[in-house]
Protein backbone atom coordinates (compact mmCIF):
# COMPACT_ATOMS: atom_id res chain seq x y z
CA UNK A 1 0.00 0.00 0.00
CA UNK A 2 1.33 3.68 -1.15
CA UNK A 3 -0.25 7.15 -0.93
CA UNK A 4 0.43 9.38 -3.79
CA UNK A 5 0.58 12.98 -2.84
CA UNK A 6 -0.57 15.70 -5.27
CA UNK A 7 0.56 13.70 -8.01
CA UNK A 8 4.00 14.87 -7.12
CA UNK A 9 5.34 12.55 -4.78
CA UNK A 10 5.03 8.69 -3.64
CA UNK A 11 5.01 7.61 -0.27
CA UNK A 12 5.46 4.09 1.11
CA UNK A 13 4.33 4.00 5.06
CA UNK A 14 5.43 0.35 5.40
CA UNK A 15 9.63 1.22 4.86
CA UNK A 16 9.04 4.93 5.03
CA UNK A 17 10.50 5.80 1.36
CA UNK A 18 9.49 8.48 -0.70
CA UNK A 19 9.93 9.41 -4.25
CA UNK A 20 9.23 12.07 -6.80
CA UNK A 21 6.25 10.92 -9.64
CA UNK A 22 7.76 13.80 -12.07
CA UNK A 23 11.58 12.47 -11.47
CA UNK A 24 11.32 8.65 -11.02
CA UNK A 25 15.07 8.05 -10.08
CA UNK A 26 15.88 8.26 -6.61
CA UNK A 27 13.97 7.03 -3.39
CA UNK A 28 14.13 8.95 0.37
CA UNK A 29 14.11 6.84 3.46
CA UNK A 30 12.79 8.80 6.74
CA UNK A 31 12.99 7.41 10.21
CA UNK A 32 10.23 4.61 11.18
CA UNK A 33 8.67 7.63 13.90
CA UNK A 34 9.07 10.34 10.83
CA UNK A 35 7.21 7.79 8.42
CA UNK A 36 4.18 7.29 10.90
CA UNK A 37 4.02 10.66 11.77
CA UNK A 38 3.62 11.50 7.90
CA UNK A 39 0.83 8.81 7.47
CA UNK A 40 -1.41 10.39 10.30
CA UNK A 41 -0.73 13.52 8.79
CA UNK A 42 -2.05 12.36 5.45
CA UNK A 43 -4.92 10.11 6.92
CA UNK A 44 -6.20 13.55 8.42
CA UNK A 45 -5.16 15.73 6.00
CA UNK A 46 -6.79 19.32 5.98
CA UNK A 47 -7.50 18.77 9.27
CA UNK A 48 -6.27 20.94 12.68
CA UNK A 49 -4.41 18.30 14.78
CA UNK A 50 -3.33 18.99 18.26
CA UNK A 51 0.32 18.40 19.24
CA UNK A 52 -0.89 16.71 22.09
CA UNK A 53 -2.46 14.55 19.56
CA UNK A 54 0.59 13.32 18.05
CA UNK A 55 2.31 12.85 21.17
CA UNK A 56 -0.08 10.60 22.54
CA UNK A 57 -0.29 8.49 19.15
CA UNK A 58 3.04 8.06 18.28
CA UNK A 59 4.67 8.18 22.00
CA UNK A 60 2.09 7.87 24.84
CA UNK A 61 -0.04 4.96 23.62
CA UNK A 62 2.85 3.09 23.17
CA UNK A 63 4.35 3.30 26.80
CA UNK A 64 6.86 6.13 25.57
CA UNK A 65 8.16 9.52 27.23
CA UNK A 66 6.64 12.13 25.09
CA UNK A 67 9.02 15.24 23.58
CA UNK A 68 7.99 18.29 22.08
CA UNK A 69 11.85 18.91 20.32
CA UNK A 70 11.45 15.13 18.76
CA UNK A 71 7.77 16.46 17.30
CA UNK A 72 9.38 19.22 16.43
CA UNK A 73 12.36 17.36 15.04
CA UNK A 74 10.47 14.65 12.77
CA UNK A 75 8.19 17.49 11.48
CA UNK A 76 11.35 19.15 9.90
CA UNK A 77 12.36 16.11 8.43
CA UNK A 78 9.06 15.29 6.88
CA UNK A 79 9.36 19.09 5.35
CA UNK A 80 12.68 18.81 4.52
CA UNK A 81 12.26 15.46 2.29
CA UNK A 82 8.82 16.77 1.00
CA UNK A 83 10.80 19.98 0.10
CA UNK A 84 13.77 18.04 -2.22
CA UNK A 85 11.41 15.82 -3.77
CA UNK A 86 8.86 18.85 -5.46
CA UNK A 87 6.51 19.46 -2.55
CA UNK A 88 6.50 23.07 -0.03
CA UNK A 89 4.80 24.80 2.38
CA UNK A 90 2.30 21.46 2.78
CA UNK A 91 2.76 21.16 6.49
CA UNK A 92 1.18 24.23 7.54
CA UNK A 93 2.08 25.31 11.37
CA UNK A 94 -1.37 26.49 13.51
CA UNK A 95 0.74 28.40 16.46
CA UNK A 96 -0.17 27.28 19.97
CA UNK A 97 -2.04 24.04 18.37
CA UNK A 98 -0.05 21.74 16.60
CA UNK A 99 -0.23 21.61 12.70
CA UNK A 100 -2.12 20.30 9.46
CA UNK A 101 -1.15 18.53 6.43
CA UNK A 102 -2.87 20.57 3.75
CA UNK A 103 -2.80 18.34 0.69
CA UNK A 104 -5.06 18.97 -2.49
CA UNK A 105 -5.44 15.66 -3.69
CA UNK A 106 -4.35 12.46 -2.01
CA UNK A 107 -5.17 8.72 -3.77
CA UNK A 108 -4.42 5.77 -1.45
CA UNK A 109 -3.22 2.21 -3.61
CA UNK A 110 -3.22 -0.84 -2.74
CA UNK A 111 -0.90 -3.55 -3.94
CA UNK A 112 -2.52 -6.66 -2.66
CA UNK A 113 -3.95 -7.61 -6.00
CA UNK A 114 -0.51 -7.76 -7.71
CA UNK A 115 1.08 -9.39 -4.98
CA UNK A 116 -1.80 -12.29 -5.60
CA UNK A 117 -1.43 -12.11 -9.45
CA UNK A 118 2.73 -13.00 -8.78
CA UNK A 119 2.11 -15.83 -6.63
CA UNK A 120 -0.03 -17.36 -8.89
CA UNK A 121 2.24 -17.12 -11.51
CA UNK A 122 5.10 -18.80 -9.30
CA UNK A 123 2.32 -21.49 -8.61
CA UNK A 124 2.04 -22.08 -12.03
CA UNK A 125 6.44 -23.11 -12.32
CA UNK A 126 6.88 -25.89 -10.56
CA UNK A 127 9.40 -27.73 -10.23
CA UNK A 128 8.90 -30.50 -13.22
CA UNK A 129 9.13 -33.97 -12.45
CA UNK A 130 9.19 -35.02 -16.58
CA UNK A 131 12.78 -35.93 -17.34
CA UNK A 132 11.83 -34.84 -21.05
CA UNK A 133 11.55 -31.31 -19.93
CA UNK A 134 13.80 -28.92 -21.31
CA UNK A 135 16.72 -28.77 -18.42
CA UNK A 136 16.89 -24.71 -18.53
CA UNK A 137 13.33 -24.93 -17.33
CA UNK A 138 14.02 -26.88 -14.55
CA UNK A 139 16.78 -24.10 -13.15
CA UNK A 140 14.06 -21.94 -13.62
CA UNK A 141 11.27 -23.12 -11.65
CA UNK A 142 14.69 -23.41 -8.78
CA UNK A 143 15.64 -20.31 -8.94
CA UNK A 144 12.17 -19.08 -8.40
CA UNK A 145 11.97 -21.34 -5.30
CA UNK A 146 15.31 -19.67 -3.87
CA UNK A 147 13.88 -16.25 -4.74
CA UNK A 148 10.54 -17.13 -2.63
CA UNK A 149 12.56 -18.64 0.39
CA UNK A 150 15.49 -15.60 0.02
CA UNK A 151 12.28 -13.09 0.27
CA UNK A 152 10.00 -14.80 3.21
CA UNK A 153 13.75 -14.48 4.55
CA UNK A 154 13.79 -11.06 4.52
CA UNK A 155 10.66 -10.14 5.35
CA UNK A 156 10.41 -11.98 8.44
CA UNK A 157 14.23 -10.03 9.65
CA UNK A 158 12.28 -6.83 8.51
CA UNK A 159 9.91 -7.14 10.96
CA UNK A 160 11.87 -8.45 13.52
CA UNK A 161 13.99 -5.30 13.68
CA UNK A 162 12.10 -2.74 12.75
CA UNK A 163 11.51 -1.96 16.12
CA UNK A 164 14.89 -0.67 16.13
CA UNK A 165 13.97 1.93 13.67
CA UNK A 166 12.74 4.36 16.39
CA UNK A 167 15.49 4.40 18.59
CA UNK A 168 17.67 7.99 19.47
CA UNK A 169 20.55 7.25 21.10
CA UNK A 170 22.88 9.90 22.97
CA UNK A 171 26.21 9.30 20.89
CA UNK A 172 28.38 12.31 22.60
CA UNK A 173 28.90 15.97 22.57
CA UNK A 174 30.94 18.37 20.61
CA UNK A 175 31.32 21.74 22.51
CA UNK A 176 27.80 22.75 23.58
CA UNK A 177 26.23 20.35 21.33
CA UNK A 178 24.52 16.92 22.54
CA UNK A 179 25.01 14.48 19.39
CA UNK A 180 21.63 11.93 19.39
CA UNK A 181 21.63 9.43 16.51
CA UNK A 182 18.48 8.00 15.04
CA UNK A 183 18.62 4.66 14.45
CA UNK A 184 18.65 2.67 11.25
CA UNK A 185 19.88 -0.14 12.20
CA UNK A 186 23.60 -0.37 10.43
CA UNK A 187 25.83 -0.02 13.34
CA UNK A 188 28.39 1.19 10.88
CA UNK A 189 26.90 4.16 10.11
CA UNK A 190 26.79 5.42 14.19
CA UNK A 191 30.73 5.02 14.90
CA UNK A 192 31.73 8.07 16.93
CA UNK A 193 34.63 8.94 14.53
CA UNK A 194 31.92 9.05 11.57
CA UNK A 195 29.44 10.84 13.11
CA UNK A 196 31.60 13.17 14.76
CA UNK A 197 33.81 13.87 11.29
CA UNK A 198 30.76 14.27 9.41
CA UNK A 199 29.59 16.54 11.75
CA UNK A 200 32.74 19.03 12.25
CA UNK A 201 32.67 19.57 8.61
CA UNK A 202 29.41 20.59 8.87
CA UNK A 203 30.67 23.10 11.81
CA UNK A 204 33.47 24.25 9.74
CA UNK A 205 31.02 25.29 7.44
CA UNK A 206 28.44 27.14 9.15
CA UNK A 207 25.56 24.96 8.52
CA UNK A 208 25.33 23.83 12.10
CA UNK A 209 26.48 26.37 15.56
CA UNK A 210 27.63 24.68 18.32
CA UNK A 211 28.48 27.69 20.61
CA UNK A 212 25.40 27.70 22.12
CA UNK A 213 23.64 24.75 23.98
CA UNK A 214 21.41 22.26 21.62
CA UNK A 215 21.05 18.89 20.31
CA UNK A 216 21.94 17.30 16.97
CA UNK A 217 19.75 14.59 15.65
CA UNK A 218 21.54 12.59 13.09
CA UNK A 219 20.45 10.35 10.74
CA UNK A 220 21.91 8.36 7.71
CA UNK A 221 18.86 6.94 5.12
CA UNK A 222 19.89 3.45 4.31
CA UNK A 223 19.62 3.66 0.34
CA UNK A 224 16.23 1.14 -0.98
CA UNK A 225 17.45 -1.83 -2.42
CA UNK A 226 17.15 -0.98 -6.28
CA UNK A 227 20.09 0.18 -8.88
CA UNK A 228 18.09 3.19 -9.00
CA UNK A 229 19.38 4.59 -5.98
CA UNK A 230 23.30 6.11 -6.23
CA UNK A 231 23.73 7.58 -2.82
CA UNK A 232 22.76 7.95 0.92
CA UNK A 233 21.62 10.80 2.32
CA UNK A 234 22.45 12.29 5.78
CA UNK A 235 19.91 14.44 7.47
CA UNK A 236 20.72 16.85 10.16
CA UNK A 237 18.63 18.85 12.49
CA UNK A 238 19.88 21.61 15.22
CA UNK A 239 17.14 22.04 18.28
CA UNK A 240 18.57 24.92 20.67
CA UNK A 241 17.54 24.11 24.61
CA UNK A 242 14.73 26.64 25.37
CA UNK A 243 12.41 27.00 28.58
CA UNK A 244 9.31 26.54 26.56
CA UNK A 245 8.57 24.37 23.79
CA UNK A 246 8.39 27.02 21.18
CA UNK A 247 11.74 25.83 19.89
CA UNK A 248 12.36 25.80 16.41
CA UNK A 249 14.50 23.32 14.63
CA UNK A 250 16.97 23.78 11.82
CA UNK A 251 17.43 20.78 9.46
CA UNK A 252 19.38 19.75 6.96
CA UNK A 253 19.74 17.06 4.12
CA UNK A 254 22.99 16.56 2.47
CA UNK A 255 24.03 14.20 -0.06
CA UNK A 256 27.03 10.99 1.67
CA UNK A 257 29.12 12.25 -1.31
CA UNK A 258 29.81 15.38 0.25
CA UNK A 259 29.59 15.06 3.72
CA UNK A 260 30.44 11.69 5.36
Amino acid sequence: MYYQIDDIVGFNPEDGTLWSLLEPGELVTIPRLASMLLELLIINNQKSLSRDFFMNELWESKGLVASGNNLNNYISIIRRTLSTLGIDDIIKTIPKHGFSFEAKHIQRFDEEHRSVDEEIKVEEAPIPLNPKVPANKKKIAIVLLIVIAVISLAVYWQQKKEHEFSKTVRLGKIENCNIMVVWNGQSNDYGLDTVQNSLNKLAASHFIDCKRKSTLYYYKANPAKTPRVIEKRMMIAQCPEVLDNNVVCKSYLFNETNYG
